[in-house]
């Protein structure tokens, strides 16, 4: 209780930025940790100052009890008390360890170390909030090295700038997609915001008349992870060579997506999400073929997306569907990337003829419920 109650003075009384808080629980605890001399209650100290000459008082108690030569412990407390309340934390704290007895330090660093377990796992709490808002890039196989992929600054053009023609033609592009915010294609491109493989799996599935999913297709999802990895790897010297403000940067208007305007704000070009897409849609037409069409409909769709949120011009959507293109070709060329889009194609086809069968048992007793319901 009295720990609590010395904290909170502290933190309200002491000017800000004066120590960090692994020093301010050591100037509390040096408040807290008495044995003979009686402290003065808080009523007598009204500010910041008078709060200190409290410590002060009782760390002389501390220093006596550790046996401290008074002449050291006049020193240290000087400094306690002169130093613009503890501008240099590091040392502050080396003063308050000397009065601690080794039960006392014991207890502090037990103290200490809770709080960094604390302080840490609400970190890794909110990048995996932020990781569940955003999606996820998989770490799957690689199958290219990254120098060894087609570099998209090597080969894309320069975006258009504002002054140049071309970018009438984003800016056109950038105001149909915010009109189509106000329907329910709202909803679709917030939901394309991610990048993991379990939500391509989910998106795709529609065009490809199956139930994709992690479980019931590991092979292919490995594939589509390594995929990701290496066709993004491609674009990342690109957006950092050109380093284009996305469109609600230029235009300084709000997104439907605020939680991840913050996020690099001057990497519009190429698109990432885009080359992701169009990779995906490419592999995935090598594997079920006859749903083409199908499945390149549903990529330019997740393309879109980005312009329908704000966060790509259209020529940046062009653009990573360009590199995701020359990206898939180097990887079908790779004998490694080869063998496991064999074995996804295998695992696919056993797939297809398990739900065949599934169907073919199931229209019998199909058939007879229907004859039943004429009769009736």
């Amino acid at each position: 209780m009295l720990f609590c109650q010395c904290f909170t003075f502290a933190a309200r009384n002491l000017p800000h930025g004066c120590m960090d808080l692994p020093s301010l629980i050591v100037f509390c605890a040096s408040l807290c940790t008495r044995r003979r001399k009686k402290m003065p209650s808080f009523a007598q100290s009204d500010s910041a100052a008078g709060f200190l000459r409290i410590a002060v008082a009782n760390s002389e108690t501390l220093a006596n009890e550790t046996q401290l030569t008074s002449e050291t412990g006049r020193a240290n407390l000087a400094t306690l008390a002169e130093n613009d309340y503890l501008r240099t934390n590091f040392q502050t704290r080396l003063h308050f360890m000397q009065y601690f007895s080794v039960k006392s330090r014991l207890v502090l660093t037990l103290w200490l170390a809770a709080l960094g377990a604390i302080a840490l796992g609400q970190d890794k709490a909110s990048a995996n909030e932020k990781k569940s808002q955003s999606g996820s890039q998989e770490r799957g196989i690689s199958f290219v090295e990254k120098k060894k992929m087609p570099q998209a600054s090597v080969f894309l053009p320069a975006p258009p700038e504002p002054s140049d023609p071309a970018f009438a033609r984003d800016s056109i592009l950038y105001v149909r997609g915010k009109a189509e915010r106000g329907t329910a294609r709202l909803d679709t491109a917030l939901a394309d915001v991610r990048t993991d493989v379990a939500y391509y799996m989910t998106r795709f599935s529609g065009a490809m008349h199956c139930k994709l999913s992690t479980q019931k297709y590991p092979a292919l999802a490995e594939l589509m992870a390594g995929t990701l990895n290496d066709v993004r790897a491609s674009i990342a010297s690109a957006k950092a060579q050109f380093a284009r403000p996305r469109p609600y940067v230029h235009f300084n208007e709000p997104t439907p997506d605020p939680v991840n305007e913050a996020y690099s704000p001057n990497a519009s070009y190429p698109s990432g999400h885009s080359v992701r897409a169009w990779a995906l849609a490419i592999l995935l037409t090598s594997i079920d073929p006859k749903h083409g069409e199908e499945i390149a409909r549903v990529g330019y769709d997740i393309c879109h997306s980005r312009v329908v949120l704000g966060y790509h011009y259209q020529s940046d959507v062009e653009a990573g569907m360009l590199a995701a293109s020359l990206g898939m070709a180097r990887l079908m060329a790779d004998s490694l990337y080869q063998q496991y889009l064999e074995r996804a194609r295998t695992e696919f086809a056993e797939q297809k003829k398990i739900s065949e069968l599934q169907k073919q048992k199931k229209a019998p007793g199909q058939k007879k419920k229907k004859e039943k319901k004429k009769k009736m």
